[in-house]
């Protein structure tokens, strides 16, 4: 048989409402009618995961506001994201895409945190998703993706061109040791590394057989 993770206890954080749900639905469905054969062992079974924090209290008070019966799972979900997934959190949920950057994360590691953000941002139209994908990619990449034709138009065209290049980059440049699309390190300039060698650090390269300006051994 298949085994599914409950969720992990929820208390209150709002960071965490979507997860804590999506978890929810995930082991309902999975197990079905066999377990949660009505709306109300549904509620009362996701109740029993609402401890400590804001969660805790408002557990109490639901129940005790319900004492006939919890209405249905859909009425329930509704009320607990009005409560605990508010309009802020959408809010900071877009900021944090303004502010997404590529940097040196793979294309992607950097899809699946940008997937996550926009889940969570209310921002569902394609232009908008698109504009903010492009925006946070590196310039190389995205670069080399308008170098292309036709250009990705869907935000899924986005992601699959995006990854594809990074992965086509990475397998040339590592036949030849080269950086990739991701935003490189600052290196210090090699002139200036020779410059800077003190004499004993320069007696101690010649012994060695090592390049004054890239620190190798077997040139100089």
């Amino acid at each position: 048989d298949v085994k599914i993770n409950p969720p992990k206890e929820f208390d209150g954080n709002r960071d965490d409402t979507l997860e804590f749900l999506t978890d929810c639905e995930n082991f309902i469905n999975t197990l079905g009618t066999a377990k949660f054969d009505t709306d109300t062992k549904k509620i009362a079974w996701t109740l029993s995961y609402l401890k400590g924090g804001s969660a805790g209290p408002w557990k109490i008070s639901f129940i005790e506001g319900h004492p006939t019966g919890y209405g249905t799972w859909t009425e329930f979900k509704n009320k607990f994201k009005e409560v605990f997934g508010t309009i802020d959190h959408e809010a900071k949920n877009r900021f944090a895409l303004m502010n997404l950057r590529q940097g040196n994360t793979s294309a992607d590691d950097h899809v699946v945190k940008f997937r996550t953000l926009i889940a969570r941002s209310g921002i569902n139209d394609n232009v908008s998703q698109t504009t903010l994908f492009q925006a946070s990619l590196n310039d190389a990449l995205r670069a080399k993706i308008y170098s292309h034709d036709p250009l990705p138009t869907t935000i899924e065209e986005w992601y699959n061109k995006a990854s594809t290049l990074d992965h086509q980059w990475q397998f040339a440049n590592s036949m030849k040791g080269g950086n990739s699309f991701r935003s490189s390190r600052p290196t210090r300039d090699t002139k200036v590394r020779a410059v800077n060698l003190n004499f004993a650090e320069r007696q101690k390269y010649i012994k060695e057989g090592r390049c004054f300006r890239c620190d190798k051994i077997g040139h100089r």
